[in-house]
C-alpha cells in the first residue's frame, strides 16, 4: 500500500437469486438484458455496458450461485497486436433477453448468489467477477428499453488510492 492509498472495508448487499426473479418477473420477454459494472469497490459504474451472454448454476452445496456471463456488445473494437499495433477487429456476443434469465432462473430450487462474470476488454478470455447489487427496466439514452443488472465488487477489505475519492 503506498501513501496515496488507504484500506476499507467495502460493503454492499449482493442480491441472491429470488430477488433478481422478482425484478424479472414483469419484464417483456425479448426485453435485452445490460449489465453495469463497477469501476472500482464503491466507485461510479463504467461507461461500457455489457450484455449478458449465459446463465449456469454451479453444483449443489455451500457454495452454490448462479453465474451471469457477460460480454462486450457485438460491434468493431481495436485490440493490440503481438507487434504493439493497433488491429480492428468484429466482436460477436449473442445478448440474452429477460425471457431467458427469467426461464434460467426458475429452475433454481433455492435462493442462492449471483456471480457476474465478465471480461476487461472485448476478446478477453480473463474473467472477472462482481456480484448484483440492483436491477430493473432502464431506458437507453437512444430510447430502446432493456433491462439492467447493476453490479459491485463482492464485500471485502480493499485499498482506495485517494484519487478515487
Amino acid at each position: 500500500m503506498t501513501s496515496a492509498e488507504e484500506e476499507f472495508d467495502h460493503r454492499v448487499h449482493a442480491w441472491l437469486s429470488d430477488q433478481l426473479s422478482a425484478q424479472l418477473a414483469d419484464a417483456p420477454e425479448h426485453l435485452p438484458i445490460g449489465v453495469m459494472i463497477a469501476e472500482v469497490p464503491g466507485g461510479g459504474w463504467v461507461a461500457d455496458e455489457l450484455v449478458a451472454t449465459a446463465v449456469a448454476v454451479s453444483a449443489p452445496g455451500a457454495d452454490q450461485h448462479v453465474e451471469i456471463s457477460c460480454d462486450f456488445p457485438s460491434g468493431q473494437y481495436y485490440r493490440r497486436t503481438p507487434q504493439d499495433q493497433e488491429e480492428l477487429f468484429d466482436h460477436v456476443a449473442k445478448a440474452w433477453t429477460a425471457g431467458q434469465l427469467r426461464t434460467a432462473l426458475a429452475n433454481i430450487p433455492v435462493a442462492v448468489g449471483i456471480i457476474v462474470t465478465f471480461p476487461g476488454r472485448p476478446g478477453d478470455t480473463l474473467l472477472e467477477e462482481q456480484v448484483v447489487v440492483s436491477a430493473g427496466p432502464h431506458t437507453a439514452a437512444d430510447g430502446k428499453p432493456y433491462f439492467e443488472i447493476a453490479c459491485e465488487f463482492p464485500a471485502g477489505r480493499y485499498d482506495r488510492r485517494s484519487t478515487w475519492r
